[in-house]
């Protein structure tokens, strides 16, 4: 039903609801727990998912207690290098693992979306206006464009939106292009490490941004959804089939 790509392990939901995870192990991360899950996000080193109870789990590495996930019920939840973000039933936002740069001090109000990079997080609030607080310093991936957007997805060091006209805005690091302005109309963006993808409105994939791996080369044909992590990128075909390219190391299906 979906898929997720981290750092060095990927995971999915099958339509028994089950999940599945492979790759990178260290510290558990692709140790997938038993039950039905509607939602399943992987970050560098620890995986989350919502349950169909509408109930946290998260497993994997739990160093700065990014796996420690809280009570109570989630409508959406996100990771990122070592902290996690989720949406509860009343739209508020909690945040848990990493503070060194503020990534999990979320601001009130309610919001409707919420996605977290390596130490700064962003959320679209219910005027459509993005929100991005924690890690700044150098690259301004915390400061937010002005303006109404429909989606919102973070990165390491950068993040990208997709307003209501279609077209994408990137911001933050663009040391390897991760964050140059694409022309025309976008379903999807998802941003990575250092690299980008987006699905057009002919449900084809682009990708830009390093490639050192292969990881901007985007296979030819129609998809409904695209993840990507550092070094691969992963999507789904609206055949359901599962194509990853990019780094094999521990990540790429095989």
């Amino acid at each position: 039903k979906t898929i997720t790509t981290g750092s060095w392990h990927s995971c999915g939901i099958r339509d028994d609801d089950t999940l599945a995870c492979w790759g990178g192990n260290s510290g558990g991360r692709s140790d997938a727990p038993t039950g039905g899950f509607k939602t399943v996000t992987t970050g560098s080193s620890h995986s989350c998912g919502i349950r169909v109870d509408d109930t946290l789990a998260c497993w994997g590495d739990n160093s700065a207690g990014q796996s420690a996930a809280p009570n109570g019920a989630f409508k959406t939840i996100t990771t990122g290098s070592w902290h996690s973000c989720g949406i509860r039933d009343d739209d508020t936002i909690t945040c848990w693992g990493n503070n060194s740069a503020g990534q999990s001090v979320a601001p009130t109000g309610g919001f409707r979306t919420v996605t977290v990079g390596n130490e700064h997080s962003c959320g679209i609030r219910f005027d459509d206006t993005i929100t991005c607080w924690g890690g700044s310093l150098y690259f301004g991936q915390s400061v937010a464009p002005t303006g109404g957007f429909r989606t919102v997805t973070a990165g390491s060091l950068h993040s990208c939106g997709i307003r209501f006209d279609d077209t994408i805005t990137c911001w933050g690091n663009n040391s390897a292009g991760q964050s140059v302005v694409l022309n025309g109309a976008f379903k999807n963006v998802t941003a990575g490490s250092s690299h980008s993808c987006g699905i057009r409105d002919d449900d084809a994939i682009t990708c830009w941004g390093d490639s050192w791996a292969g990881e901007t080369v985007a296979p030819n044909g129609a998809f409904r959804t695209v993840a990507i992590g550092d070094w691969q990128s992963c999507g789904i075909r609206v055949d359901d089939t599962i194509t990853c390219w990019g780094s094999g190391d521990d990540v790429s299906l095989r």
